[in-house]
């Protein structure tokens, strides 16, 4: 009996399965990866003529289509505006998505928003229909 339980637990040992180094290991959530786009993230919004005065959120999940992702929008704690986003691909290592206003008719303009990570961080590009940019460096919340 002794050697069976010691054989069995030499074969899980040298098959890697072992206990985690630290408490860290366990408490890390598996699905955050280094590379991963979705999750929440938050962060101050840069527009092209200097900081913008407001914060975005934004929370990216999986679909069945690819991903999908819902902002959010405030200033001073108050909600300017709240916009989804609708995948569109991948595009040169970024990922691609369409933002509309939630509420908005189906005739309005959208925005290229794409997406990529840096380090930890995740980059966020916008681009309205009248040539108009921002950026934002968004931290994971």
């Amino acid at each position: 009996m002794i050697r069976t339980t010691s054989v069995a637990v030499a074969m899980l040992l040298s098959s890697g399965l072992t206990a985690p180094a630290s408490a860290s290991e366990v408490s890390a959530p598996a699905h955050r990866s280094a590379t991963g786009i979705t999750g929440s993230w938050q962060g101050a919004v840069i527009s092209q003529d200097g900081p913008a005065g407001y914060r975005g959120k934004v929370r990216i999940r999986r679909t069945d289509d690819g991903y999908a992702a819902r902002a959010r929008y405030t200033a001073d704690q108050d909600v300017i505006a709240k916009t989804r986003w609708r995948y569109r691909g991948r595009a040169h290592g970024w990922f691609v998505f369409r933002e509309r206003m939630v509420g908005a008719s189906d005739g309005s303009a959208a925005t290229r928003v794409k997406v990529r990570r840096d380090g930890a961080r995740l980059i966020v590009r916008w681009r309205d229909p009248s040539g108009y940019t921002g950026h934002m460096r968004a931290r994971r919340v």
